[in-house]
């Protein structure tokens, strides 16, 4: 009995928190997406960065820390986002900052961001503005920016040899930004090409025959289309219905993504060049165990904001691990130029605080039971597009 009496006491005095201390503190990673505006984002976004949570924790957290997420909806709002970066700030406990979709977003949420000196990775906002004016730097960014998707869809439309072209694209930042980068890349591979129209839609608030009827006036032979969500949804079932696409070119950032796909149901058109993801076309170690452990997670296929949910906050714990102490001025110096462990594999962050990504481009067309999808889906890196010659 006495035995016992002393083996229990020693394994109180061994095992710290059965004896009553408390267990280690979370290390606090503020979070915010558009939640209630861009949820169909939003959600897989949610999913990614809760698969790597698990996996971090799991696997005994970082610095004998688990993590934890302080998670917040920017309402796809500028000054809501600027109200949630500002909460964080304050929050001496919150070490860093991933989110923001929307561009303009993205951008008021960075002003806090760099005046406060709380490092903040962009999920998907676009603009490269966001990454100038950065020093010291506190801004990082996953997905790739409007002039890396220029260039590749630039690549593909100067490909075609079409002449006369349209732009249709919303009117907010990522879509002005677009429109200068696409422009200025295609002219360049084909100078003699001719914008015949730039169209102008606001943001969720697209008169889409108003616009198509201007389109179709000018006898474009192709179409650069700037927009998405329920935008590209009435631009393409009022083109459909008009027969605005008929033996024209298509060109387009979004058109590819499971939500967009989603939003159009049957009325996905065919053939249109357009990013996009497809989850069994990268057949790469890293890749293949992201893909399985996801699905069985969440019992569905990841898309490219799930990739990015789980990029962004394996990131974090990569800086910390490498900082050593758990402080935003450490943290944002070991983001910098950070060797990344990814999906699509060793990556980097490049001195301008972009994480090294590249996308994955295909062609819209439909399965056997009529559903939109991709074919042809290739990724294509950034160094890739440096090498391969335009054409």
């Amino acid at each position: 009995m006495r035995f016992i009496s002393l083996l229990l006491a020693f394994s109180l005095i061994a095992c710290p928190v059965l004896a009553g201390e408390k267990a280690p503190a979370p290390i606090k990673i503020g979070e915010f997406l558009s939640y209630t505006n861009l949820a169909n984002y939003a959600e897989p976004w949610k999913k990614g960065w809760t698969l790597a949570l698990e996996e971090i924790n799991a696997q005994g957290g970082v610095l004998g820390r688990p993590i934890e997420i302080v998670s917040r909806d920017d309402m796809g709002q500028p000054d809501q986002a600027v109200r949630v970066m500002q909460e964080f700030a304050a929050d001496k406990d919150i070490v860093g900052v991933m989110g923001g979709v929307f561009s303009h977003v993205a951008l008021a949420a960075s002003e806090i961001a760099r005046r406060e000196q709380t490092p903040l990775i962009i999920a998907y906002g676009a603009t490269d503005k966001l990454l100038t004016a950065n020093d010291p730097p506190y801004v990082f960014r996953v997905s790739p920016g409007t002039t890396v998707i220029a260039r590749i869809l630039a690549r593909e439309a100067a490909g075609l040899h079409i002449k006369r072209w349209a732009f249709v694209m919303p009117q907010y930042e990522m879509g002005e930004s677009m429109e200068r980068a696409f422009r200025a890349e295609l002219t360049r591979l084909q100078p003699d090409v001719q914008i015949v129209t730039t169209q102008w839609a606001p943001l969720k608030k697209i008169q889409a025959g108003a616009v198509l009827g201007a389109v179709d006036r000018t006898q474009p032979d192709a179409v650069f289309v700037g927009l998405l969500g329920s935008d590209l949804t009435a631009f393409v079932r009022e083109g459909g219905r008009r027969h605005s696409f008929d033996n024209r070119k298509i060109v387009t950032p979004f058109g590819g993504f499971r939500q967009e796909l989603g939003e159009m149901r049957n009325q996905v058109p065919d053939g249109w060049i357009t990013f996009g993801y497809e989850a069994d076309i990268m057949q790469t170690p890293e890749h293949r165990a992201f893909v399985a452990h996801y699905r069985a997670r969440f019992q569905k296929d990841p898309d490219e904001a799930s990739m990015y949910g789980y990029i962004a906050l394996k990131a974090y714990a990569q800086a910390l691990t490498k900082a050593g102490r758990v402080d935003r001025a450490a943290v944002r110096t070991a983001l910098s130029g950070l060797s990344l462990e990814t999906p699509v594999g060793l990556t980097h962050i490049r001195a301008d605080n972009q994480i090294l990504m590249g996308k994955w481009l295909g062609i819209t067309a439909h399965d056997p039971q009529g559903h939109g999808n991709m074919r042809d889906v290739r990724y294509i890196s950034e160094e890739q597009l440096e090498k391969e010659p335009a054409p």
